[in-house]
């Protein structure tokens, strides 16, 4: 039996609570991106040494016990390593296929988005709602075709209404569908 990844978009209806979470855990997501960005280059010129992902995972729970920062504990711990897992990748992408500089990411982009992995049934669908992690059940536009667990992709709050990649695993039902086909469903 082949088993294949989905991809679905479900708009999803935040109340102000969550609105704020959601905004709150971008906030976070992208100051980890920053200054993680600012260490690693901080580090590469005075020493030059490079540092990776595992030491700044390690670094990263050192932030959250500051009393500073301690305000990154608020939000879903997932999202703040796949953030860390963002900025590896940009590096990796840098030295092996030559594209450019990882760039500081700005409050006041268009194209704010997160991350997080489906730890402990920690995303999940149930009914017309998707369950996030730290920021609860949150009522979506439809429900879906499959139910099962789903990984969130992406969320992105600065459209009038979020809208939601849940990648679901489903196990060979139904047959591949052209992209035209797998577009007109996410609209």
């Amino acid at each position: 039996m082949e088993t294949y990844t989905l991809g679905y978009k479900f708009r999803i209806y935040p109340d102000k609570e969550q609105t704020e979470l959601i905004n709150r855990t971008l906030g976070c997501c992208r100051f980890v991106y920053n200054h993680f960005l600012a260490v690693r280059r901080d580090q590469w010129q005075t020493n030059h040494k490079s540092i990776g992902y595992l030491e700044t995972a390690r670094l990263l729970t050192d932030l959250k016990k500051r009393e500073e920062t301690s305000w990154l504990k608020e939000v879903d711990s997932m999202a703040l390593q796949e953030s860390l897992r963002n900025l590896d990748r940009a590096f990796q992408n840098f030295f092996k296929l030559h594209t450019g500089y990882p760039h500081f990411k700005s409050k006041h982009s268009h194209s704010q988005s997160y991350r997080t992995r489906n730890q402990s049934n920690g995303v999940r669908i149930v009914g017309n709602k998707i369950k996030l992690p730290k920021i609860g059940f949150v009522k979506s536009q439809a429900e879906p075709r499959f139910r099962r667990q789903g990984s969130l992709c992406h969320s992105e709050p600065r459209r009038v209404r979020e809208i939601l990649c849940l990648a679901l695993r489903g196990a060979g039902q139904g047959k591949a569908r052209a992209p035209e086909q797998r577009r007109a469903d996410w609209h």
